[in-house]
């Protein structure tokens, strides 16, 4: 090959690397439409008010009653009604930041946040990576999509991995959370000073767990693992069930299933009564 030939060579690889740089910017790139929309072009930012809209060829969506576009640093502020929309995830806040180039977003007040599992957690603050899909937030309530819930002052998402990790949290599976005063009160739940849930193992994991009837804390464990309410076979222990019979008084049924083989299995079931002895159950 000449040198003529290997120089069109480099040319031609130069302008297919040059296409590809440009094409990736041009699809970050966010065209916005508003009501009312101001570009101020000594400082390079756009501002657009009334049902603002800011969307991009990759298919994501931002909507807000007011956006700011610094195009400079490659930032997006939006302020009230704010919604990130793309096609594996929604995020609706107040307000939040979204950086571009990094894809990072930071929101804050009223935070609810939906994955592609539709798996719903709401936050105080709240930020995610698009990237690494992974989010850290404040004040957090989580309603997964296999019936667990749980809440917690902080924690962590690992979306790529599907691993909620919680500090200082609370578990149930119960479908009535709140009492009559709006106070978290389901008939039982898992107090733990982490609570990790695996949904791709299909595991809820406690550290220094106390075991709560109602609000009274009952038992102490300083590690406890069982599966998530999706898993409809698989030892572990079960939801206890809290009732009231007559002539005895109030029972906890704590049943463990045991699966012994794929066609055998056993339940043993303790039954603690308030006022008699306690029996055990098998089946």
């Amino acid at each position: 090959m000449n040198k003529f030939a290997i120089l069109k060579l480099k040319e031609f690889f130069i302008i297919i690397i040059l296409f590809l740089i440009s094409s990736k910017s041009f699809s970050n790139e966010f065209e916005i439409k508003a009501e009312k929309v101001n570009f101020k072009k000594t400082e390079n930012l756009i501002i657009a008010e009334g049902n603002a809209l800011a969307f991009n060829n990759d298919g994501k969506k931002i909507s807000s009653d007011k956006i700011i576009y610094f195009k400079n640093k490659d930032l997006i502020q939006t302020f009230g009604n704010s919604k990130f929309i793309d096609s594996n995830k929604t995020l609706t806040a107040e307000n939040f930041s979204y950086s571009v180039a990094s894809k990072i977003i930071s929101a804050s007040g009223n935070v609810v946040f939906i994955d592609k599992d539709k798996n719903k957690f709401f936050f105080k603050k709240f930020t995610y990576n698009e990237i690494e899909e992974k989010g850290t937030g404040k004040s957090i309530v989580a309603k997964t999509s296999d019936g667990s819930y749980l809440q917690s002052k902080s924690g962590k998402l690992d979306n790529k991995n599907k691993i909620v990790e919680l500090d200082n949290g609370e578990f149930t599976s119960c479908t009535k959370i709140k009492n009559k005063r709006g106070e978290f009160c389901p008939s039982w739940s898992l107090k733990s000073k982490k609570i990790i849930h695996n949904k791709k193992k299909k595991t809820v994991t406690h550290k220094h767990a106390f075991f709560k009837l109602k609000k009274l804390p009952i038992l102490y464990t300083p590690y406890i693992s069982h599966p998530d309410p999706s898993v409809k076979r698989k030892s572990g222990f079960l939801p206890p069930v809290i009732k009231t019979i007559e002539n005895l008084g109030r029972t906890i049924k704590t049943p463990y299933f045991l699966a012994i083989s794929k066609n055998k299995d056993i339940t043993i079931t303790p039954i603690y009564y308030f006022d008699e002895n306690h029996i055990y159950n098998t089946s």
